[in-house]
């Protein structure tokens, strides 16, 4: 290599000094803005989370031995002591959501049970099993939308949805 070579390399833009200049200071303090902002950020998310948590956002048991997992499940009963629906288990977003003062009812799947307000013994696994069942009891729904028009009481339905529409016998008139 000889000197005129060693002299040419030098005069290559990668090995000039960059000289600072107050655009690159500018840029350095956007910079430490947006950082600051984001800082901000991270510190207040978390603070507003948990200030206003999701409704319900318990896991388990409640009162009078009832269980609920999932959004809006067992709302009434929930959201108003004054319900007095007891032993009920409700397992999926809206399953016994308008449950009111039933007893030993087990809702597993979206909306399962959704309208029952009074119902007893009742099984329904399966989304919308049983969902428009409002008293109806002692009914067991295996399946989506098994029963899912239910009004009656003493039903089993298995199967999607087996026994959709389901509406109490007439009472029979005796003549005399």
């Amino acid at each position: 290599m000889s000197i005129t070579d060693r002299e040419n390399r030098k005069n290559l833009l990668m090995n000039r000094s960059t000289p600072r200049s107050t655009e690159s200071l500018a840029v350095r303090n956007l910079m430490s803005q947006s950082s600051l902002r984001r800082g901000f950020l991270l510190v207040a998310l978390p603070l507003v989370w948990f200030v206003l948590p999701p409704a319900q956002a318990q896991d388990g048991g409640y009162a009078r031995g009832n269980t609920a997992e999932g959004n809006f499940a067992l709302n009434a009963i929930i959201t108003n002591s004054a319900n007095s629906g007891s032993d009920d288990t409700a397992i999926g977003d809206a399953a016994l959501f308008n449950m009111t003062s039933g007893f030993n009812n087990t809702g597993i799947g979206y909306q399962a049970m959704h309208q029952t307000t009074s119902g007893a013994e009742n099984t329904a696994l399966g989304e919308n099993a049983l969902y428009s069942n409002t008293t109806g009891s002692n009914n067991t729904a295996v399946g989506t939308s098994a029963l899912q028009t239910n009004a009656a009481d003493n039903n089993t339905a298995t199967g999607w949805r087996a026994l959709g529409v389901i509406r109490p016998a007439a009472k029979a008139r005796l003549r005399v």
